[in-house]
């Protein structure tokens, strides 16, 4: 017959084999206006900034990230991790008004960013292209 501190230990040890067992998903919130990448990006009020923050990130199965609606980025989203069968890491939006969007582009708003070819023809350099298109999250 077990004391009632070894089945208090035994009891200890199997809570705790269970438990690491279950990984509890985080939502990681991003907002191109309010955020910054220095915050822990996980609450609204503490949300990251950059799409960079979210590329250079690792997330675990059953993550999300959300993404301000009513702002934009000007880069790429590269996924960083993968989740698993029946428990993806998911992208969305969090808030009201329009979809968050993503245009991995540049800001070409200077008129020093623009040359005259002349016939009213102007040029900008492009600095790559997008490696993914997406709509909407």
């Amino acid at each position: 017959m077990m004391s009632k501190r070894s089945t208090t230990v035994v009891g200890t040890i199997l809570f705790f084999l269970i438990a690491s067992n279950f990984s509890f998903a985080t939502n990681y919130y991003v907002d191109a206006s309010n955020g910054s990448d220095d915050n822990s990006g996980t609450s609204q009020y503490a949300a990251w900034k950059s799409i960079s923050k979210v590329n250079s990130s690792i997330f675990l199965p059953g993550d999300s990230i959300l993404f301000k609606r009513n702002e934009s980025w000007r880069e790429q989203l590269v996924v960083p991790s993968s989740g698993e069968e029946g428990n993806p890491i998911t992208f969305g939006a969090y808030g009201v008004g329009n979809k968050p969007l993503f245009l991995g582009s540049n800001a070409k708003n200077n008129a020093s960013d623009w040359t005259n070819l002349g016939a009213n023809k102007w040029a900008t350099a492009v600095g790559s292209f997008p490696k993914l298109h997406w709509r909407s999250v």
